[in-house]
């Protein structure tokens, strides 16, 4: 219930977000064209909360922007968006949250291909709306707005959203570098994730680079001592590992393994 709380009131901050940003660029459409200031708290939804959140938040920007502010335009514009921003939602939270590695190289891999994806379905949509009223999208258009227009944009993306992630990382609420790596004990108990046990132990992740956390819990009368260390692999992803000794009345030693 907690954490259901916590993902509606994300998702409404980033709504409020994706409805002021575009008001930075809102008196000059050309800079808001080639910075896509909509696109950021879609993508982070989606990363955040999952790619349901992602697909929604997507999905109900354009047309809440278009019919409170006028911008952008509903015809052809924010249904075009409508469609690429939920498939940017959707499928850059889907890829991240299949990943079982969380670290910059999953999250960039989640971003760029959902960048494509939600281009794709983009031209798609523009060219399903245009055709109902005879108008054709040619491939110079779907280039311009899909690309050559949006590079500073994309720029912006790939060097804001990690940082930002980064930063919510240290906070807890971001699952970056193996914070969603599932722990099984030898006992059979069993951590949902590297961040829920973290929250067991009543600590916090300090810092991103931080290479090991060790805490001890209470378990069925004994006190377990587990240290969590993560290292790096030749690719550059992060290998959770768990140790674990346990002491007192009910506690004992035991191999654990990643589940």
């Amino acid at each position: 219930m907690q954490r259901q709380i916590r993902n509606l009131t994300l998702a409404a901050m980033l709504t409020a977000l994706g409805l002021i940003l575009p008001l930075v660029t809102g008196n000059i459409p050309r800079l808001g064209n080639m910075l896509l200031p909509m696109h950021l708290p879609v993508f982070l939804g989606g990363l955040l909360l999952g790619w349901q959140y992602g697909l929604i938040l997507g999905a109900v920007l354009p047309l809440m922007r278009s019919l409170l502010f006028g911008m952008p335009p509903l015809y052809p514009v924010a249904l075009a968006m409508t469609f690429e921003l939920a498939t940017y939602g959707a499928v850059a939270g889907a890829l991240y949250r299949r990943s079982p590695w969380k670290c910059l190289r999953a999250l960039y891999r989640a971003l760029l291909l959902a960048m494509f994806a939600g281009r794709a379905v983009w031209g798609i949509a523009e060219i399903a709306l245009l055709g109902m009223t005879g108008k054709t999208f040619t491939r110079q258009m779907f280039l311009a707005g899909a690309f050559l227009n949006a590079v500073p944009g994309i720029l912006l993306q790939l060097i804001l959203i990690p940082s930002v992630m980064l930063a919510l990382h240290r906070t807890g609420i971001s699952g970056l570098f193996g914070a969603d790596a599932g722990v099984r004990t030898a006992n059979g108990q069993f951590y949902a994730s590297f961040s829920s046990a973290v929250r067991a132990s009543g600590r916090r992740i300090s810092a991103c680079a931080r290479r090991a956390l060790c805490f001890r819990k209470d378990n069925n009368g004994g006190e377990t001592a587990a240290c969590f260390a993560l290292q790096c692999d030749s690719h550059g992803r992060f290998l959770p590992a768990f140790f674990a000794e346990s002491s007192g009345a009910h506690g004992r030693a035991g191999r654990t393994y990643l589940g």
